[in-house]
């Protein structure tokens, strides 16, 4: 059942004070697009809510025709800036067409961009392969327009949606050197220096589960003998 939160115009100039601070781009992939760990309070959809309407900009708030949205609405932006983002990230040839909307972001190749160094022992934990596949190189993303006689919106996209979407292809456009791809849990996360983990957590399962396969491989070692 949906849960409908009403935001104030207050709380809008709040959320964008708070972006401004962090960084949009930040909030958007750490704080937004981040899984919950345990069901959400109602507390932290109007913090949400708040942002999503901060994030397109405050300005903008009465085009949209409504002062509130659901935990529903939340939940397919979010869908949609995983999926874009996991297009772009799989695939050196990776889109996200924008719903709504005719522009896309498209990963191009970037000659002048320089390789991203990865630690040898960083692997995905589960196939045992180095991690290229999550931290992209040599590619950029760019919007672009598709077709030109593609149709300029889709009356059935709510235009909150567009605005979003958008927002969030220029800011992933604009910061693509800072995001990264979790190799433990996949989650996209904001780079900060040489991060490769997104949590503190996903780090330390991963070390422990290192260390497992350490010792009993010294294990095989001494019935060997």
């Amino acid at each position: 059942m949906d849960t409908w939160i009403d935001i104030r115009p207050e709380e809008i100039g709040q959320a964008e004070e708070r972006q401004r601070a962090r960084g949009a781009l930040r909030w958007l992939i750490d704080e937004f697009c981040r899984p919950w760990d345990s069901t959400p309070t109602r507390g932290e959809l109007l913090d949400q809510a708040a942002g999503v309407f901060g994030f397109v900009g405050a300005s903008e708030y009465a085009e949209f025709g409504a002062s509130a949205v659901s935990n529903s609405d939340l939940e397919g932006l979010k869908s949609d800036v995983r999926g874009g983002l996991r297009a772009l990230f799989e695939s050196p040839n990776g889109v996200w067409r924008l719903p709504g909307m005719p522009l896309a972001l498209r990963t191009t190749r970037d000659p002048d961009e320089l390789k991203r160094k990865v630690p040898a022992d960083a692997v995905d934990h589960r196939a045992g392969m180095f991690v290229g596949l999550l931290m992209p190189v040599h590619i950029r993303p760019m919007i672009e327009t598709p077709s030109i006689s593609a149709p300029l919106y889709e009356p059935s996209v709510r235009p909150l949606r567009q605005v979003f979407c958008f927002r969030a292809a220029q800011e992933i456009e604009k910061g693509w050197d800072l995001l990264g791809r979790c190799p433990r849990c996949l989650n996209f996360f904001y780079r900060v220096r040489r991060q490769l983990f997104c949590t503190p957590k996903c780090k330390q399962e991963e070390m422990n589960e290192r260390k497992a396969r350490r010792r009993a491989r010294k294990k095989r070692k001494i019935k060997r003998r």
